[in-house]
Protein backbone atom coordinates (compact mmCIF):
# COMPACT_ATOMS: atom_id res chain seq x y z
CA UNK A 1 0.00 0.00 0.00
CA UNK A 2 1.51 3.12 -0.80
CA UNK A 3 2.11 6.40 1.04
CA UNK A 4 4.41 8.26 -1.61
CA UNK A 5 1.48 11.03 -2.13
CA UNK A 6 0.75 11.74 1.24
CA UNK A 7 0.25 15.66 0.79
CA UNK A 8 0.25 18.99 2.73
CA UNK A 9 -1.00 22.66 0.96
CA UNK A 10 0.48 25.65 0.98
CA UNK A 11 3.75 25.53 0.42
CA UNK A 12 5.84 28.94 -0.12
CA UNK A 13 6.81 30.08 -3.29
CA UNK A 14 3.98 27.92 -5.54
CA UNK A 15 0.81 28.75 -6.18
CA UNK A 16 -0.69 26.54 -3.30
CA UNK A 17 -0.78 23.54 -5.00
CA UNK A 18 -0.04 19.97 -3.03
CA UNK A 19 3.54 18.87 -2.70
CA UNK A 20 4.62 15.42 -1.32
CA UNK A 21 5.57 15.32 2.32
CA UNK A 22 7.71 12.85 4.67
CA UNK A 23 6.22 9.55 4.37
CA UNK A 24 8.17 8.00 7.04
CA UNK A 25 6.18 9.46 10.35
CA UNK A 26 3.12 7.61 8.57
CA UNK A 27 4.70 4.50 8.14
CA UNK A 28 6.09 4.44 11.77
CA UNK A 29 3.19 4.75 13.22
CA UNK A 30 1.53 1.96 11.32
CA UNK A 31 4.38 -0.22 12.56
CA UNK A 32 3.78 0.93 15.69
CA UNK A 33 0.16 0.22 15.57
CA UNK A 34 1.02 -3.38 14.28
CA UNK A 35 3.22 -3.92 16.66
CA UNK A 36 0.61 -3.62 19.18
CA UNK A 37 -1.92 -6.47 17.89
CA UNK A 38 -3.57 -2.91 16.03
CA UNK A 39 -3.49 -4.04 12.64
CA UNK A 40 -7.12 -2.79 11.57
CA UNK A 41 -6.51 0.64 12.89
CA UNK A 42 -3.05 0.69 10.80
CA UNK A 43 -5.07 -0.86 7.56
CA UNK A 44 -7.39 2.23 8.56
CA UNK A 45 -5.22 4.98 8.80
CA UNK A 46 -3.17 4.28 5.46
CA UNK A 47 -6.74 4.23 3.84
CA UNK A 48 -6.93 7.50 5.09
CA UNK A 49 -3.44 8.70 3.98
CA UNK A 50 -4.57 6.99 0.86
CA UNK A 51 -7.72 8.45 0.54
CA UNK A 52 -6.28 12.37 1.05
CA UNK A 53 -3.34 11.24 -1.72
CA UNK A 54 -6.39 10.30 -4.44
CA UNK A 55 -7.79 14.34 -3.25
CA UNK A 56 -3.81 15.42 -3.77
CA UNK A 57 -3.80 14.53 -7.69
CA UNK A 58 -5.48 17.44 -9.26
CA UNK A 59 -4.94 21.14 -8.23
CA UNK A 60 -7.52 22.00 -5.38
CA UNK A 61 -8.75 25.41 -5.49
CA UNK A 62 -11.39 26.53 -3.02
CA UNK A 63 -9.18 28.05 -0.08
CA UNK A 64 -11.47 25.81 2.42
CA UNK A 65 -10.75 22.42 0.57
CA UNK A 66 -7.36 22.92 1.26
CA UNK A 67 -7.49 24.29 4.47
CA UNK A 68 -9.36 20.87 5.66
CA UNK A 69 -7.10 18.57 3.37
CA UNK A 70 -4.17 20.12 5.82
CA UNK A 71 -5.65 20.27 8.54
CA UNK A 72 -7.10 16.10 7.37
CA UNK A 73 -3.73 15.20 6.94
CA UNK A 74 -2.39 16.33 10.73
CA UNK A 75 -5.48 14.83 11.82
CA UNK A 76 -4.37 11.23 10.26
CA UNK A 77 -1.26 11.25 11.82
CA UNK A 78 -2.81 11.21 15.60
CA UNK A 79 -5.65 8.90 14.70
CA UNK A 80 -4.79 6.09 16.35
CA UNK A 81 -1.38 6.85 17.86
CA UNK A 82 -3.00 6.16 21.56
CA UNK A 83 -4.42 2.76 22.61
CA UNK A 84 -8.37 2.64 22.03
CA UNK A 85 -10.50 4.60 23.13
CA UNK A 86 -13.34 6.26 22.88
CA UNK A 87 -14.21 10.43 22.39
CA UNK A 88 -17.51 12.24 23.47
CA UNK A 89 -16.36 15.50 21.64
CA UNK A 90 -19.89 16.86 20.80
CA UNK A 91 -21.47 14.26 22.82
CA UNK A 92 -21.44 14.06 26.52
CA UNK A 93 -24.70 12.65 27.40
CA UNK A 94 -27.74 11.12 25.59
CA UNK A 95 -30.61 12.51 25.61
CA UNK A 96 -34.00 11.07 24.77
CA UNK A 97 -34.37 9.68 21.49
CA UNK A 98 -35.77 12.16 19.48
CA UNK A 99 -34.20 15.28 20.60
CA UNK A 100 -32.45 17.25 18.41
CA UNK A 101 -30.00 20.63 19.41
CA UNK A 102 -29.41 23.33 16.40
CA UNK A 103 -25.81 25.80 16.90
CA UNK A 104 -25.40 28.66 15.22
CA UNK A 105 -22.44 31.06 14.73
CA UNK A 106 -19.42 32.34 12.16
CA UNK A 107 -16.72 30.17 10.32
CA UNK A 108 -13.01 32.61 9.25
CA UNK A 109 -10.17 32.09 7.61
CA UNK A 110 -7.83 34.29 7.63
CA UNK A 111 -5.17 33.52 4.81
CA UNK A 112 -1.59 35.07 6.02
CA UNK A 113 -0.31 37.55 2.76
CA UNK A 114 2.92 39.05 3.94
CA UNK A 115 3.95 40.47 0.48
CA UNK A 116 0.53 41.49 -0.26
CA UNK A 117 -0.01 45.29 0.22
CA UNK A 118 -3.49 44.66 0.73
CA UNK A 119 -2.76 42.30 4.29
CA UNK A 120 -4.26 39.21 4.81
CA UNK A 121 -7.16 37.88 3.53
CA UNK A 122 -10.13 37.13 5.73
CA UNK A 123 -12.88 34.82 4.60
CA UNK A 124 -15.90 34.54 7.01
CA UNK A 125 -19.41 32.34 6.52
CA UNK A 126 -22.33 31.29 8.59
CA UNK A 127 -21.78 28.39 10.23
CA UNK A 128 -24.51 26.21 11.60
CA UNK A 129 -24.63 22.43 12.73
CA UNK A 130 -27.50 20.08 14.02
CA UNK A 131 -27.01 17.44 16.34
CA UNK A 132 -29.82 15.20 16.22
CA UNK A 133 -31.15 11.30 18.40
CA UNK A 134 -32.86 9.67 15.07
CA UNK A 135 -33.57 6.22 16.21
CA UNK A 136 -32.37 2.84 18.75
CA UNK A 137 -31.75 -0.41 17.65
CA UNK A 138 -30.02 -3.75 19.25
CA UNK A 139 -26.50 -4.46 17.31
CA UNK A 140 -24.03 -6.48 17.34
CA UNK A 141 -20.08 -5.50 17.50
CA UNK A 142 -16.67 -5.93 18.33
CA UNK A 143 -15.34 -2.67 18.86
CA UNK A 144 -13.33 -3.92 21.64
CA UNK A 145 -11.18 -5.85 18.83
CA UNK A 146 -10.99 -8.53 21.30
CA UNK A 147 -12.71 -11.14 18.84
CA UNK A 148 -15.75 -11.67 20.71
CA UNK A 149 -19.11 -9.57 19.33
CA UNK A 150 -21.26 -8.13 22.12
CA UNK A 151 -25.01 -7.06 21.50
CA UNK A 152 -26.46 -3.92 23.14
CA UNK A 153 -28.83 -0.72 22.84
CA UNK A 154 -27.34 1.81 20.39
CA UNK A 155 -28.16 5.00 19.04
CA UNK A 156 -28.47 6.03 15.76
CA UNK A 157 -26.79 9.65 15.98
CA UNK A 158 -26.88 12.14 12.89
CA UNK A 159 -24.82 15.48 12.09
CA UNK A 160 -25.60 17.92 9.88
CA UNK A 161 -23.20 21.17 9.06
CA UNK A 162 -23.98 23.73 7.07
CA UNK A 163 -21.53 26.74 6.05
CA UNK A 164 -22.01 29.72 3.83
CA UNK A 165 -22.96 33.22 3.11
CA UNK A 166 -26.51 34.03 4.15
CA UNK A 167 -28.65 35.03 1.65
CA UNK A 168 -32.05 36.84 2.35
CA UNK A 169 -32.45 34.97 5.50
CA UNK A 170 -31.10 31.35 4.54
CA UNK A 171 -27.76 30.17 4.44
CA UNK A 172 -26.66 29.64 1.03
CA UNK A 173 -23.93 26.63 1.36
CA UNK A 174 -23.51 26.22 -2.47
CA UNK A 175 -22.46 22.12 -4.24
CA UNK A 176 -20.80 20.54 -1.96
CA UNK A 177 -20.84 22.75 1.73
CA UNK A 178 -23.60 20.40 3.31
CA UNK A 179 -22.63 17.30 4.94
CA UNK A 180 -24.72 14.99 6.76
CA UNK A 181 -23.06 12.08 9.00
CA UNK A 182 -25.57 9.33 10.78
CA UNK A 183 -23.91 7.33 12.63
CA UNK A 184 -24.75 4.31 15.32
CA UNK A 185 -22.88 4.53 18.14
CA UNK A 186 -23.18 2.17 21.42
CA UNK A 187 -24.96 3.88 24.36
CA UNK A 188 -22.71 2.33 26.88
CA UNK A 189 -19.66 4.91 25.42
CA UNK A 190 -21.34 7.87 25.85
CA UNK A 191 -20.75 8.50 29.85
CA UNK A 192 -19.59 11.90 29.84
CA UNK A 193 -15.82 11.21 31.02
CA UNK A 194 -13.06 12.72 29.55
CA UNK A 195 -10.83 9.60 29.75
CA UNK A 196 -11.36 6.01 29.99
CA UNK A 197 -11.11 3.36 33.40
CA UNK A 198 -7.41 3.22 32.53
CA UNK A 199 -6.32 7.15 32.66
CA UNK A 200 -6.30 7.30 28.60
CA UNK A 201 -7.88 10.57 26.83
CA UNK A 202 -10.34 9.82 24.58
CA UNK A 203 -9.61 10.16 20.81
CA UNK A 204 -12.52 9.30 19.05
CA UNK A 205 -16.16 8.21 18.23
CA UNK A 206 -16.24 4.72 17.53
CA UNK A 207 -19.50 3.46 15.46
CA UNK A 208 -20.92 0.09 14.70
CA UNK A 209 -21.52 1.48 11.48
CA UNK A 210 -22.42 4.62 9.59
CA UNK A 211 -23.88 6.69 6.51
CA UNK A 212 -22.74 10.05 5.19
CA UNK A 213 -23.93 12.43 2.35
CA UNK A 214 -21.79 15.49 0.83
CA UNK A 215 -23.94 18.11 -0.72
CA UNK A 216 -26.15 16.50 -3.31
CA UNK A 217 -24.56 13.29 -3.69
CA UNK A 218 -25.95 9.56 -3.03
CA UNK A 219 -25.58 8.72 0.63
CA UNK A 220 -22.51 6.45 0.91
CA UNK A 221 -21.43 3.94 3.81
CA UNK A 222 -18.65 4.86 5.75
CA UNK A 223 -15.75 2.13 5.54
CA UNK A 224 -14.25 2.60 8.81
CA UNK A 225 -15.53 1.99 12.79
CA UNK A 226 -14.90 5.16 13.80
CA UNK A 227 -16.17 9.09 13.28
CA UNK A 228 -13.58 11.89 14.01
CA UNK A 229 -14.89 15.06 14.16
CA UNK A 230 -12.28 16.93 13.00
CA UNK A 231 -12.35 18.84 10.45
CA UNK A 232 -15.25 17.70 8.83
CA UNK A 233 -17.75 18.65 11.29
CA UNK A 234 -16.11 21.00 13.77
CA UNK A 235 -12.80 22.53 14.73
CA UNK A 236 -13.15 20.85 17.60
CA UNK A 237 -10.44 18.36 18.77
CA UNK A 238 -10.28 16.06 21.22
CA UNK A 239 -7.84 17.61 23.38
CA UNK A 240 -4.99 15.35 26.16
CA UNK A 241 -4.98 18.18 28.29
CA UNK A 242 -8.64 19.06 28.37
CA UNK A 243 -8.87 21.22 31.59
CA UNK A 244 -11.78 22.28 33.44
CA UNK A 245 -12.21 25.31 35.70
CA UNK A 246 -12.89 24.70 39.57
CA UNK A 247 -15.87 27.79 39.53
CA UNK A 248 -19.09 26.33 38.04
CA UNK A 249 -20.58 29.79 34.74
CA UNK A 250 -24.06 30.24 34.40
CA UNK A 251 -25.40 30.07 31.28
CA UNK A 252 -28.65 30.31 29.12
CA UNK A 253 -29.67 27.03 27.70
CA UNK A 254 -32.43 26.96 24.60
CA UNK A 255 -35.85 26.02 26.38
CA UNK A 256 -34.59 25.40 29.53
CA UNK A 257 -33.28 28.79 30.81
CA UNK A 258 -30.69 29.44 33.37
CA UNK A 259 -27.97 26.46 34.17
CA UNK A 260 -24.66 25.64 35.42
CA UNK A 261 -22.16 25.21 33.17
CA UNK A 262 -18.53 23.93 33.02
CA UNK A 263 -15.51 25.61 31.05
CA UNK A 264 -12.91 23.43 29.68
CA UNK A 265 -9.78 24.77 27.68
CA UNK A 266 -7.63 22.85 25.40
CA UNK A 267 -4.78 22.90 22.99
CA UNK A 268 -2.85 20.46 20.37
CA UNK A 269 0.27 20.41 18.40
CA UNK A 270 1.21 18.34 15.44
CA UNK A 271 3.82 18.13 13.82
CA UNK A 272 6.16 17.11 10.95
CA UNK A 273 9.55 18.47 9.01
CA UNK A 274 7.43 20.65 6.95
CA UNK A 275 4.14 21.27 8.66
CA UNK A 276 2.75 21.96 12.32
CA UNK A 277 -1.18 22.46 13.19
CA UNK A 278 -1.82 23.88 16.46
CA UNK A 279 -5.18 24.22 18.00
CA UNK A 280 -6.63 25.48 20.84
CA UNK A 281 -10.62 25.30 22.18
CA UNK A 282 -13.03 26.53 25.19
CA UNK A 283 -16.03 25.04 25.30
CA UNK A 284 -18.82 25.29 28.22
CA UNK A 285 -20.53 21.95 28.97
CA UNK A 286 -24.00 21.45 30.69
CA UNK A 287 -25.71 18.54 32.18
CA UNK A 288 -29.00 19.69 32.17
CA UNK A 289 -27.89 20.26 28.07
CA UNK A 290 -28.85 18.01 25.97
CA UNK A 291 -25.54 16.40 24.18
CA UNK A 292 -24.22 18.45 27.03
CA UNK A 293 -21.83 21.31 24.96
CA UNK A 294 -23.97 24.54 24.95
CA UNK A 295 -21.24 26.63 23.29
CA UNK A 296 -17.73 26.63 21.67
CA UNK A 297 -14.84 28.51 20.28
CA UNK A 298 -11.96 26.84 18.28
CA UNK A 299 -9.10 27.82 16.54
CA UNK A 300 -6.63 26.18 13.83
CA UNK A 301 -3.12 27.81 13.11
CA UNK A 302 -1.46 26.32 10.35
CA UNK A 303 2.26 26.76 9.83
CA UNK A 304 4.85 25.63 6.87
CA UNK A 305 8.58 25.56 6.49
CA UNK A 306 11.14 23.85 4.41
CA UNK A 307 12.20 20.39 5.43
CA UNK A 308 16.01 21.05 5.99
CA UNK A 309 15.47 24.35 7.87
CA UNK A 310 15.29 24.55 11.68
CA UNK A 311 11.56 24.74 13.59
CA UNK A 312 12.12 28.12 14.63
CA UNK A 313 11.27 29.05 10.73
CA UNK A 314 8.07 27.80 11.01
CA UNK A 315 5.84 30.51 9.04
CA UNK A 316 2.10 30.60 9.84
CA UNK A 317 -0.10 30.77 6.46
CA UNK A 318 -3.43 29.94 7.54
CA UNK A 319 -5.92 30.17 10.42
CA UNK A 320 -8.81 28.93 11.01
CA UNK A 321 -11.62 29.42 13.61
CA UNK A 322 -15.24 28.63 14.60
CA UNK A 323 -17.75 29.91 17.15
CA UNK A 324 -20.65 28.04 17.86
CA UNK A 325 -23.55 28.51 20.55
CA UNK A 326 -26.53 26.47 20.87
CA UNK A 327 -29.68 28.03 19.35
CA UNK A 328 -32.63 25.34 19.65
CA UNK A 329 -33.81 22.42 21.30
CA UNK A 330 -36.43 20.60 19.86
CA UNK A 331 -37.88 16.83 20.52
CA UNK A 332 -39.19 16.00 16.88
CA UNK A 333 -36.23 15.23 15.23
CA UNK A 334 -35.79 12.78 12.56
CA UNK A 335 -33.57 11.25 10.19
CA UNK A 336 -32.31 13.61 7.11
CA UNK A 337 -30.11 10.38 5.24
CA UNK A 338 -32.80 8.18 4.43
CA UNK A 339 -30.55 4.75 3.42
CA UNK A 340 -32.92 2.57 2.74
Amino acid sequence: MSLRSFTSPYRRGSNLHLAPIHELLVVHACGRLEGRGNVRFATVLKLIVLKLSDSGRSSIQDPIMRALLFASCCSAMLLFSAAETRAQGLVWNLPPDGTWVRYEGTYQQVIRRPDSAEGDLTLQWQRNLEIKSVGQEEAEHDLDYDGETTTETCRWLEFKLQTGKVVEGIIDTGPGATRIYKVLVPESILVGELTDAAGIPYSYLPIVRGYRRLGDEAPQEMTSNVLQIYPVLSLLRYYRDLQADDAEQSVEVPSVGGASATRYTGSLATETTTSRSTTECELLVSEQMPFGVVSWTAKTVNELKNPTEPRSTFVEVVELSEQLTAVEIRDDGETELVTE
